[in-house]
C-alpha cells in the first residue's frame, strides 16, 4: 500500500511454542489496512509513508 509492492503476510517466529494461524494473522492485517483507508493512517505512520 505505502510501498507500492506486493506484500506477503508471515508469521513464522520460531521462537514461538504454538502453531500459528496465518490466515487468521493475514485477515487481521487486512482488517487494519481497511481500517487505515477508512479512518486515515496515524500521523508517525504518515511521516514514514511520506519518507518512502
Amino acid at each position: 500500500m505505502a510501498s507500492d509492492f506486493p506484500f506477503d503476510v508471515s508469521c513464522d517466529d520460531l521462537a514461538a511454542n504454538f502453531e500459528s494461524d496465518r490466515h487468521a494473522f493475514q485477515r487481521k492485517v487486512y482488517r487494519q489496512v481497511l481500517n487505515y483507508l477508512t479512518n486515515g493512517i496515524p500521523a508517525r505512520a504518515e511521516r514514514f509513508i511520506q519518507a518512502l
